[in-house]
């Protein structure tokens, strides 16, 4: 489709739109009717993705980790005007132990996961306000609830990822924005093949608690039109970290997986 900006319509952007989540979130809102603006790295996909679907598109490719590009993505969204939906699905994870694992690895999985979307944010979160509308949708992960080992960084950003949600929920809440981190387990995308994740064995895990990409999309996108602030998809995963919370259960778990 065309790349042509029609300022009559309503944007959403998507990070990490060329596969999995993204995916499915670009055909969920172009369904909707918004028109699309695709940030991810591999321009390949996002111009595959661009022909198949039946809305205006406009495609972006960034590096999140790289600052320079953000910094030009972020300033061009603040001279828009017209994002009414940002949604900050990019990420990768990073195996290993915090003092042994490569350090690189972990500082670019930050910038991709919290300096990124931060960065964003802050650049549509003025049009909004003025605006008086606006929703901004933050893929963070059941990890952030978890103190699990090997998973440090990762689970670090995305729980400062939803207490930055909680706030800016807080803050911008009556003033006619929308805020969700939505909080999925696993789910079968590409993410668990990456490169930082070599050590994670997919077959070890129970089969029934994997999600499915469609559903984690649409039930995310129905969470935040709902106002659920911090929102955690699948009735298992919810009994799962009501379980965690219990006194006592975290402690036993360190001791056994530590």
């Amino acid at each position: 489709m065309s790349n042509n900006h029609n300022p009559t319509k309503k944007v959403a952007l998507i990070t990490g739109a060329s596969s999995g989540l993204g995916v499915c979130f670009a055909e969920l809102l172009a369904a909707e009717g918004y028109d699309l603006m695709l940030v991810a790295r591999r321009e390949e996909r996002l111009a595959a993705l661009q022909e198949e679907l039946s809305c205006n598109v406009e495609t972006r490719c960034v590096d999140l980790a790289n600052d320079e590009q953000v910094a030009a993505l972020a300033d061009e969204l603040a001279s828009r005007g017209d994002i009414h939906l940002l949604l900050n699905n990019a990420g990768f994870g990073v195996d290993g132990l915090v003092g042994e694992a490569p350090l690189e690895p972990q500082l670019a999985m930050s910038r991709v996961t919290l300096e990124a979307p931060l960065r964003l944010i802050h650049a549509v979160l003025p049009q909004m306000t003025k605006r008086g509308s606006g929703e901004i949708l933050n893929i963070a992960s059941i990890a952030a609830f978890f103190s699990r080992p090997r998973r440090a960084m990762y689970g670090a950003t995305k729980a400062a990822m939803v207490v930055l949600t909680k706030i800016l929920a807080a803050e911008k809440g009556k003033k006619g924005i929308r805020v969700t981190a939505s909080c999925p387990g696993l789910i079968r995308t590409e993410f668990h093949g990456g490169s930082g994740m070599q050590e994670f064995d997919a077959a070890s895990e129970p089969g029934r608690m994997w999600l499915t990409p469609p559903y984690v999309a649409s039930s995310s996108l129905k969470a935040l039109r709902r106002g659920k602030v911090v929102y955690v998809p699948s009735l298992r995963y919810k009994l799962l970290l009501a379980l965690w919370r219990i006194p006592g259960v975290e402690y036993i778990a360190s001791k056994l997986f530590g």
